[in-house]
């Protein structure tokens, strides 16, 4: 499998490494225009642009994962699906079979990760 090489714009490597020097694993769309000092339009255009290069993951709706440089220059991804669920909401917990799983109180390994908030979200794929 072929991956593609990561590559950085200078308002690229502004928004990667000012967030891998502040040691943030995730980041929201209003911490990126700050950032960049810049429109929410550039602002938008550099997250897609991060996005198609392997920097940045979307965890929910203007929450992203920094795929931080130190994992290569390689686009692998995030491979921590508990990481990704726990920007959907605030509060929350992660419940039922899937904590069972994650603690090794079943030997049912569950493809679906159960998020418990009382907020009311619509469902996620």
């Amino acid at each position: 499998m072929e991956f593609p090489i990561r590559s950085l714009s200078l308002r690229e490597s502004r928004v990667v490494l000012s967030l891998a020097e502040q040691g943030k694993r995730d980041a929201s769309r209003q911490d990126i225009i700050g950032i960049l000092d810049a429109s929410p339009g550039t602002a938008d255009q550099v997250i897609r642009s991060l996005r198609a290069k392997g920097w940045l993951e979307r965890a929910s709706w203007g929450r992203y994962l920094l795929i931080p440089p130190d994992q290569g220059p390689e686009a692998l991804g995030e491979g921590n699906l508990l990481a990704l669920a726990s920007l959907i909401a605030d509060p929350y917990y992660i419940g039922y079979g899937s904590a069972a799983t994650h603690y090794g109180l079943t030997t049912q390994h569950r493809n679906v990760i159960w998020l418990v908030t009382p907020l009311r979200l619509l469902d996620r794929t």
